[in-house]
């Protein structure tokens, strides 16, 4: 399993969290910390753990338009990543 792409959808929205203000630049800097946590264990995320993210993220989108595009980007990352995990 590759976690360069957990890693690129973290810094997709570390970026996107120094242009927005208000509440979702702070999700988004917590989800970029735990995607870049997750990217440094031996182990990458499973399905689930991955599948919770998203939706967190889509959560936020919905929250605020202007994270829109950082969040469709981020997820797009995401779900090359999960085509490498076993299972689900």
């Amino acid at each position: 399993m590759s976690t360069e792409k957990l890693h690129d959808a973290s810094d997709v929205l570390r970026e996107a969290a120094t242009a927005i203000e208000g509440p979702a630049d702070e999700r988004l800097t917590e989800q970029a910390d735990r995607l870049a946590t997750l990217a440094e264990r031996d182990r990458g995320p499973d399905h689930g753990t991955v599948a919770r993210l998203q939706q967190k993220l889509k959560d936020v989108k919905s929250d605020d338009p202007d994270a829109a595009d950082a969040v469709d980007e981020a997820n797009a990352l995401l779900n090359e990543y999960r085509e490498t995990v076993e299972g689900v």
